[in-house]
């Protein structure tokens, strides 16, 4: 309050808040390590004590994008590693970054049969398959099936020696 010499009186107020604590980002989509669609729907909470200002993302280092104040952002990736990073900002400028790592992978892997040759009479009962497997991002697994049997091998293994009878 302020008074001049002869009494009049002014006084003012204002209201301000003290916020040093920044907004939690907790990222709720359930996104694997690897999957098999471009488009990927992300979705988020935020905890906050005073005001959200605005969320803002960036997809795989183009910069950042102030996308509002929404819970969920959709997009379309090409196939490889992408890292997704959200922030949320409050009205005092303090400042949250949570990121998610994931790797798109839509193209199957090509195996390619060298030996034997499909369709070929084999006179002997010892035969070795051989083959070559490529991918484009990797490998997880490799199984072969011999007569209905299933035979977990090693994803660097290019041949299996087996006996068969005959038929």
């Amino acid at each position: 309050m302020v008074v001049d010499k002869i009494g009049n009186t002014a006084s003012t107020t204002i209201k301000f808040f003290v916020d040093t604590t920044p907004p939690e980002v907790t990222i709720t989509s359930e996104i694997p390590e690897y999957f098999n669609k471009n488009t990927v729907l992300l979705e988020w909470t935020i905890e906050e004590n005073i005001a959200l200002n605005y969320i803002a993302i960036n997809i795989d280092g183009t910069g950042w994008i102030n996308i509002g104040i929404v819970y969920s952002y959709q997009i379309t990736l090409e196939e490889g590693q992408h890292v997704i990073e959200i922030a949320a900002v409050d009205k005092a400028g303090n400042k949250s970054v949570k990121s998610l790592f994931f790797t798109i992978d839509i193209t199957p892997p090509d195996i390619t049969i060298i030996s034997p040759k499909n369709g070929t009479k084999i006179t002997a009962d010892n035969i070795t398959l051989e083959w070559k497997l490529t991918d484009n991002i990797g490998v997880k697994s490799l199984q072969i099936s011999v007569n209905d049997s299933i035979i977990d091998l090693s994803i660097d293994t290019t041949e299996y020696k087996i006996k068969l009878k005959e038929g």
